[in-house]
Parts: C-alpha cells; sequence; structure tokens
C-alpha cells in the first residue's frame, strides 16, 4: 500500500498537504518499496521513464549490476547514483550507469513555470555510496564521507527539476562543495542553454548540511529579474528565501514533465529522495512557528482531519486562470 503523507516532515517542518480542492496535486513520488521498477515505459513507480538522451541506467541497484544505479533503500527513500563512467573501468558498454535521469509527464500545462506552482521534497546528498569511477579512467575513488553533489548542466539539468512544454527548465542539485541546494543562476531574462553551475550569478540556499535530510517548499512563477522567481521555505521557515533565476533550454522529453536524475556523463553525484509533489498554483506552507504546540493528540488528529477533509491548511496566494 502506498503511504499517504498528509505532511511533508511531521518532525521538521509540519508542511501540510494542500486540499486538491485548493490546489492540485498532478506529481507525487513517494519512493515506496518496490517503487524502483527499470522498465523503460513504467520507471520507479511505475509513472516515469528513462527512455531518453541524458539516461544510461543498466536498471541494477546497489551490490548487483554496475557501480551506481537506482535503488529505494530501505523501503523509504530513493537513492539515484551517477559514479561517473564505469565504462572507463571495464564496465562497459551502456546501459552503465554512467548517469540516470527520469521523466514524469505533467499533462498539457504548457506554461505551468510561468504561471505558477509549488515543489515539494525531501532529500539530502547520499551519505554513502558506490566507488566513484571517474571519468576518463584513472584510480577508483572510495565515495566521499561528506556525500557527492551534483552540477546543473546541460541548459539547467538537475537532480530535481520542472520543464514546461513552452519552454524552460528550473532544477535543483545539492552543491558537489557541500554548500547547499543550487537552483538555476540568474544569467538574463531569456531561455538560455547557459543555466548551469559556473554561469551567471549563482543561487545556492545555503546554510545547510547537505548530507542530513531537508524539507524544501518551493513556488515558481514567471518574473524577476530573470526570467522566473523562486520562493524557497527551508524546514518549514517562517519566510522564504527569494531568488531570480534564469530557465534553462534543456529537453529530454515531449511536454511539461517532473525530472529526478543524476544525468551528466563527465560527472558523478548521488541523491536520496524521500518524496517529491508537485501542484499546480503558488500555495505558501503553514510555518512551523504557527503550527500549535500542544501535546494533546485528540487536538493533533483533529487538525490532521482537517487537512485531509481540505480546509485552509495553506492558502492558495492567487487564482490561476484554467490550464
Amino acid at each position: 500500500m502506498r503511504r499517504k503523507r498528509i505532511v511533508v516532515s511531521m518532525a521538521a517542518s509540519l508542511l501540510l498537504v494542500a486540499s486538491t480542492a485548493h490546489a492540485q496535486i498532478i506529481a507525487r513520488y513517494d519512493a515506496n518499496a518496490g517503487e524502483d521498477l527499470p522498465a523503460d515505459a513504467a520507471a520507479l513507480d511505475g509513472t516515469f521513464s528513462h527512455d531518453n538522451g541524458s539516461d544510461a541506467w543498466d536498471g541494477s541497484g546497489f551490490g548487483d549490476g554496475k557501480a551506481g544505479g537506482a535503488q529505494v533503500i530501505d523501503g523509504s527513500y530513493l537513492r539515484l547514483q551517477d559514479p561517473g563512467d564505469p565504462r572507463d573501468h571495464g564496465q562497459g558498454p551502456d546501459p552503465s550507469n554512467r548517469k540516470l535521469y527520469f521523466t514524469k509527464d505533467l499533462g498539457a500545462r504548457a506554461a505551468l513555470l510561468d504561471t505558477g506552482v509549488t515543489l515539494n521534497f525531501r532529500a539530502r546528498t547520499s551519505p554513502d555510496g558506490d566507488d566513484i569511477h571517474p571519468d576518463g579512467g584513472g584510480p577508483i575513488e572510495s565515495y566521499p564521507e561528506d556525500g557527492d553533489g551534483y552540477v546543473l548542466h546541460n541548459g539547467g539539468k538537475g537532480s530535481i527539476g520542472i520543464r514546461q512544454a513552452s519552454g524552460g527548465l528550473i532544477s535543483f542539485s545539492f552543491t558537489d562543495d557541500g554548500s547547499g541546494l543550487a537552483m538555476n543562476p540568474l544569467n538574463g531574462n531569456v531561455i538560455t542553454g547557459d543555466a548551469n553551475t559556473g554561469d551567471g550569478t549563482a543561487n545556492i540556499v545555503g546554510g545547510i548540511n547537505n548530507t542530513e535530510w531537508h524539507d524544501f517548499h518551493v513556488t515558481i512563477e514567471a518574473g524577476g529579474e530573470g526570467t522566473h522567481v523562486v520562493n524557497v521555505w527551508v524546514d518549514g521557515a517562517d519566510s522564504p528565501l527569494t531568488y531570480d533565476v534564469t530557465a534553462g533550454n534543456g529537453s529530454d522529453a515531449g511536454g511539461s514533465y517532473l525530472a529526478l536524475g543524476v544525468g551528466a556523463t563527465p560527472e558523478s553525484g548521488a541523491i536520496d529522495i524521500d518524496f517529491v509533489c508537485v501542484r499546480e498554483g503558488l500555495i505558501d506552507p503553514i510555518p512551523r512557528s504557527r503550527v500549535p504546540t500542544s501535546t494533546n493528540t485528540g487536538i493533533l488528529f483533529a487538525a490532521l482531519a482537517l487537512a485531509g477533509a481540505g480546509f485552509l491548511v495553506l492558502r492558495r496566494r492567487r487564482k490561476l486562470a484554467a490550464s
């Protein structure tokens, strides 16, 4: 049975899920046991595909097949690891796990990023993984103790991202140096292929330990100094961090889609994903400081029941035109 979380993280942030009447959930991945299917036409939980140019997954998890792979760990979270390029270490040919990239169709929402979308995810840089097999050869390296982050690459592709069919990709990845969560840089006000790590002005959510679990509540809409404005609430913060970003032109599937991956051959990296949820519209979370601290379980369960019934747990910032 699929887990039905109605909170983003009870312990950390208590960001309650909005009612479907006020914020339609258009994509969700929960990383339950068995939701790491390798089939091209129905990967992960059966709703993703990895039949694209940024993927070379051999269908394996860890401890079997080639180094790296994709696997739900302890029936609880998905680990994606690109170990470098195993082909340069006698583990060829493709599929070789030199890159992994999964996409989930988001339906007929051509301007989803422009009109407004809310993204929730709980993730971390993997604290352990298979050995690193450097691209181009050289000595195999032990997986680093402080994790192995990932760069934004090839037109704004990252570990978790949303692309809209009308053009534009905005993604998020934990940084290589462990300094935080990176998103598209600010590099002009038109969609560009130069929306990667090292381009323009970097946008990094800092002050976090990348190998610890964190809850991110994100809203995206057109505007600002770049192509879009991104607001990020971290671990139930009372107010968001705001960034002007430039959408990338990366594309691996038709239409609008949610992407999960580590999809660059020259790189290595590993991310753990507890869940990802995408909703239409701009939805502010209830800040942690406004969640009642009463230990009365009756009050708590009543509050959760109201949330599940569709009351105003989260508020919509503005009514959007029908897509």
